[in-house]
């Protein structure tokens, strides 16, 4: 056989490939949804079943389901035009799956304890500003507008190591994933990985992580009254997952070789892995927002103990940035106040 004979072409179906960005999005959604109302919730319980529901939410929806999706919108074509069938391994299917949720609610719960998106005491705000905005002059302090400013960015970008903390873990969970879906493949075909482009799937993979945990957990958190945003939000996240897929999936190159990756073990078919994956997604999604919106109009959800109604409440007392500001400005006259009673100059 010739080796034109074993050259396989890479072809995508943009259509599947849009359909997995939807359910990225999707995913990505349900989970700022949930994480919201985590962050209202008292008992413990409760935060633990919303917090594993958020990750099948974003782990197994948004990324898993995106990534059985996408690979399905790949084709591998021989050079003679005959494409091949492609199947997964269903451990290896499942085992990747189980890494997905498990990566993402790891991250979830260290980026979750970030100390400007849990319910803090508002003394407690307050002590935290005044440490990160003690050197502002008091000139500066009557200032309001400059002093926002300085807020924002404090607000926005300090303090950040336990959302990079969790986007680690959220990228490690889902590299595993992506990598264990393209190793479950079983097609008449040998797989290559180029290092070089793995590397950069992975510095992705932290990124974007990072990046959907930060939108997820700080942004949001100062400007939840903003249904524009949760959805902008949603869209940027649901890049940032087929981001990472995609360029994992670049970093693949096939060759055609007869029972090249295995034949052994149970086998789901590609096109009946993508459907259920993709259907069950929405369907999951679709059953979380209704029960998200259900519960928003004052009927109780399924979660004993959990009211929506004083959930919505809850959330309205976490402080926005203009609040911060101010709250800000007392703290800090009262600091000055102190200063001075002791016989310091500020």
């Amino acid at each position: 056989m010739s080796s034109d004979e074993n050259t396989i072409s890479q072809h995508w179906m943009e259509s599947k490939i849009f359909l997995s960005y939807l359910i990225a999005v999707t995913g990505s959604f349900c989970t700022i949804q949930l994480m919201e109302k985590w962050r209202s919730a008292i008992e413990t319980r409760d935060k633990f079943i919303l917090l594993l529901l958020s990750s099948v939410a974003l782990g197994g929806c948004g990324i898993w389901s995106m990534h059985f999706t996408g690979m399905n919108a790949l084709e591998l074509v021989r050079d003679d035009g005959t494409v091949l069938t492609v199947d997964f391994e269903a451990g290896l299917t499942i085992l990747s799956l189980i890494c997905a949720v498990g990566g993402v609610f790891v991250g979830l719960k260290i980026a979750s304890a970030d100390p400007f998106f849990l319910e803090l005491e508002q003394e407690k705000r307050k002590n935290i500003l005044v440490k990160d905005l003690a050197t502002t002059a008091m000139s500066d302090v009557v200032n309001k507008q400059k002093v926002a400013k300085r807020i924002k960015l404090i607000a926005l970008f300090s303090r950040l190591p336990r959302i990079a903390g969790g986007g680690l873990f959220a990228a490690v969970g889902v590299l595993v994933m992506h990598y264990l879906g393209m190793m479950a493949q079983r097609t008449q075909a040998s797989m290559t990985l180029t290092a070089g482009v793995v590397v950069v799937s992975v510095l992705i993979a932290f990124f974007t992580a990072t990046a959907a945990f930060w939108i997820l957990f700080r942004a949001l958190t100062f400007f939840q009254d903003s249904e524009l945003l949760r959805l902008g939000s949603a869209l940027v996240m649901g890049i940032a997952v087929c981001g990472t897929h995609y360029s994992g999936m670049g970093a693949a190159s096939y060759t055609f070789v007869e029972n090249g990756m295995g034949s052994g073990g149970v086998h789901f078919k590609g096109s009946q892995a993508a459907i259920l994956a993709s259907h069950g997604s929405l369907l999951f999604c679709y059953w979380v927002m209704t029960w998200s919106v259900a519960s928003s109009a004052g009927i109780r959800g399924f979660l004993p103990g959990v009211d929506a109604v004083d959930l919505t409440a809850k959330a309205r007392e976490h402080p926005s940035l203009s609040d911060v500001m101010e709250m800000y400005l007392v703290a800090h006259k009262e600091a000055a106040e102190l200063e001075v009673e002791g016989g310091q100059l500020l």
